[in-house]
């Protein structure tokens, strides 16, 4: 247990799965109030423009576990998709009409791939079929980690510093996960 807990690339899988889960879970918690409060629309059609993403993860989740197993790579399926996300946190904010449901599609295609990716990268980094459990259980750390912090620290920085200063902080967390998924020595 100590040798597994010791593993460098088991942490940093799960700094950059619990990163992942600090900027979608902030997004997807906080958009449909973004989308009633700013944009004028109805909360109903508010969250379903937000949810589109995570429908959206229904169909590139599965694919991208697809697309790591044929290019054998589980490291280019997280920080590809991670590296053009960061960007994509420059618009939700400033997007109307048309735009919000399109970048909601867009970024739940691009989000899907990463956890197939992360979750398979758990058993090749603990190295022994035995030790895979507890990679899993501290990848679970990070991503339960995530999903509180997330949503904890993006309502307080939209209601002082404004709805896009928040999304734009989204950016450095995006390239910490990335830098952590790059790092991990995994293929």
């Amino acid at each position: 247990l100590g040798k597994a807990m010791a593993n460098r690339d088991l942490w940093l899988i799960s700094l950059s799965f619990m990163c992942f889960n600090v900027v979608f879970l902030a997004l997807n918690t906080f958009y449909p109030t973004f989308l009633n409060t700013v944009r004028n629309y109805e909360l109903g059609t508010a969250s379903f423009l937000a949810s589109l993403m995570m429908i959206m993860t229904i169909f590139s989740t599965p694919l991208g576990g697809v697309i790591s197993d044929r290019i054998g790579s589980r490291k280019k399926v997280i920080v590809i998709p991670f590296a053009i996300v960061a960007f994509g946190f420059l618009l939700p904010f400033h997007v109307t009409g048309w735009m919000i449901p399109a970048l909601m599609i867009l970024m739940g295609l691009l989000v899907g791939p990463i956890p197939s990716a992360t979750f398979s990268a758990v058993p090749e980094v603990m190295r022994l079929p035995q030790l895979a459990g507890i990679g899993m259980a501290v990848l679970a750390l990070g991503q339960n980690l995530g999903m509180v912090i997330g949503p904890a620290i993006f309502g307080p920085m939209a209601g002082s510093l404004g709805w896009a200063m928040a999304g734009y902080l989204m950016i450095p967390i995006c390239a910490i996960a990335i830098l952590a998924a790059w790092a991990t020595k995994v293929r």
